[in-house]
């Protein structure tokens, strides 16, 4: 029944969040115990499209989507072509702060910090990445698309469109094949969790996964080490290129040859440890196999 056809809610209007958060939700407005989990998804700006359109007036997030196995929200954060409309964040924020909520997508990290960056108060506690179930990093396939897991937990099929995801996603009212894309892929994230959870409660039920969140980072810290990885890489690249004739470098490692000033080759070591000391953090793993998977090549 979950694959039945899907409600979808979309809006820009704050008090219409809040009630879809509310309907949904359990505890939501009552004093008592809350606990949920929500598919969660972004669709932003690409920066390819910006370049062919200079209407535009911001890149990055442009909608967000929450999603139970039977109803989807998505809330516009524009309402015209390049306005913003933040409103519906001040709604969004309780719930992306509350760790009682889980929120399920597929690097859902990188979803998160491009809110994050986009609005301080964006900060999303207790956030589960779905792309280690059925991953296997030993055999070179380290996360597993959405796509595949979803053929692989519940059957359905989720044909992409690169066209669309590449779109603008700030225009408002979004097509129907725009929202049909966002909502699924929210919708996605939620049908895989509470699948899993039926077959395997001990390891997906509510409690396990949050166990599995306590030591999770800030949104704060994982802005602040990706930002000092980029500058560290980039500061790699402009000593490559500055010194060409002595090192070649790739990737997060590198070989330095013999004639390389000292201080040079000291700061390169420095810059690639700090490369790998703040690489993003390696997705929890599960096994296909015991989960009863067959992940699709």
């Amino acid at each position: 029944e979950d694959c039945l056809p899907l409600r979808v809610v979309y809006t820009n209007d704050p008090k219409i969040v809040e009630q879809w958060f509310s309907d949904h939700i359990p505890g939501m407005g009552e004093s008592g115990e809350r606990g949920a989990a929500l598919g969660f998804d972004v669709e932003s700006v690409p920066s390819a499209y910006l370049q062919n359109y200079d209407r535009l007036s911001f890149q990055g997030p442009a909608t967000v989507q929450f999603s139970t196995p039977k109803s989807c929200l998505v809330a516009h954060l524009t309402r015209d072509w390049g306005k913003r409309r933040s409103t519906c964040c001040r709604a969004i924020e309780a719930i992306l702060k509350d760790e009682t909520i889980i929120k399920v997508g597929a690097d859902i990290d990188n979803d998160m910090l491009e809110l994050y960056r986009w609005n301080r108060r964006l900060e999303s506690r207790s956030r589960f990445d779905i792309g280690g179930i059925g991953s296997d990093a030993s055999s070179g396939m380290p996360r597993v698309g959405l796509k595949k897991l979803t053929r692989a937990v519940v059957g359905v099929e989720m044909n992409k469109s690169r066209k669309l995801a590449l779109s603008d996603w700030s225009r408002a009212p979004l097509s129907y094949n725009r929202l049909a894309y966002c909502a699924r892929d929210a919708w996605a994230g939620a049908v895989v969790m509470r699948e899993l959870a039926r077959r395997k409660p001990d390891m997906f039920g509510y409690d396990a996964i949050l166990e599995l969140l306590e030591e999770e980072r800030s949104m704060a810290e994982i802005d602040r080490r990706a930002r000092k990885r980029k500058q560290a890489r980039r500061t790699i690249a402009e000593i490559t290129s500055q010194f060409g004739k002595y090192a070649r470098v790739g990737g997060c490692g590198g070989s330095i040859r013999e004639g390389m000033p000292p201080m040079v080759k000291n700061e390169l070591s420095r810059l690639h440890a700090i490369v790998i000391e703040t690489a993003p953090d390696d997705v929890i793993q599960f096994e296909a196999e015991p989960l009863g998977l067959i992940i699709p090549d």
